[in-house]
């Protein structure tokens, strides 16, 4: 049978700030794709950790990932692999907040004020653009591979200036408008949490006309942004109840491989 729980050790426990050397404030995990193509990676935790709510801090976090690692950390490739995604959630009491982000080359480094942080990556290889996965050398289960690290550090204070905090999403080609069996209208992408921005990036997207079309509470997007042929592609400001962004072909031609970048907002 397990022994009494001494209030005054919960109490001191409930006291220590977020960042305290008996805390995990630094970590890193091993990450794999998933089990099948078209499947996400498993979401693994790096750090979780929490402070008394009346002593929330300004906090500055930073995760990196990059490179093709076995268990021993030795680096098999230089070439890095992707795409990741890490999840942040943070809080106080019983207020909470969680944001999906990019992770690029380099990393990113953000501030934020809580008592308590989770983070959590996932390396969403097997994804499927055209029936073409996005990490042409990931593999699926039994032995999915190849394996990746990803780090997380929190540490007291701002950064300033926060790293461009992005979240990509790589669209099946839209096809040329005049076919009724299929419409020339990409699939609708949820807005993140915490976008402020979005914009259309790819390979010709100049070439050929096409409309950035913003949903909100209504079935039927309500807000487009045409863009001419010829017209360079340009960050777009998202209304406060955007709550999907999907393309809208105009062409000539087929739009190939359009991708939305959303900026966030933290």
């Amino acid at each position: 049978m397990s022994g009494l729980i001494r209030i005054d050790d919960v109490v001191e426990n409930l006291d220590r700030p977020i960042v305290h050397p008996d805390r995990t404030i630094g970590d890193t995990v091993e990450l794999v794709p998933g089990n099948a193509p078209g499947e996400r990676g498993r979401l693994r935790e790096i750090i979780r950790t929490r402070g008394g709510d009346e002593r929330a801090q300004l906090l500055t976090v930073t995760i990196a990932g990059s490179g093709v690692y076995e268990s021993s950390l030795i680096s098999r490739s230089s070439a890095p692999r992707g795409p990741l995604v890490a999840v942040v959630e943070w809080g106080i009491r019983g207020a909470r907040a969680k944001a999906e982000l990019d992770i690029p080359q380099g990393g990113i480094v953000f501030s934020l004020v809580a008592s308590y942080v989770q983070i959590a990556a996932r390396y969403d290889g097997l994804l499927l653009v055209n029936g073409a996965q996005l990490d042409p050398e990931a593999t699926a289960a039994p032995t999915p591979g190849p394996r990746q690290r990803v780090s997380a550090m929190l540490g007291y204070g701002s950064y300033g200036p926060a790293t461009r905090l992005t979240r990509t999403f790589r669209l099946d080609d839209v096809p040329e408008p005049g076919d009724p069996d299929d419409p020339p209208v990409s699939e609708r992408i949820r807005v993140p949490a915490f976008a402020r921005r979005v914009q259309v990036v790819g390979l010709g997207t100049d070439s050929l006309s096409y409309r950035l079309r913003i949903g909100a509470f209504d079935p039927d997007p309500n807000g487009d942004v045409l863009f001419g042929s010829g017209e360079p592609s340009r960050a777009v400001d998202l209304p406060g109840d955007a709550g999907y962004v999907e393309i809208e072909n105009v062409g000539p031609g087929v739009l190939a491989n359009p991708t939305l970048l959303f900026e966030v907002g933290l």
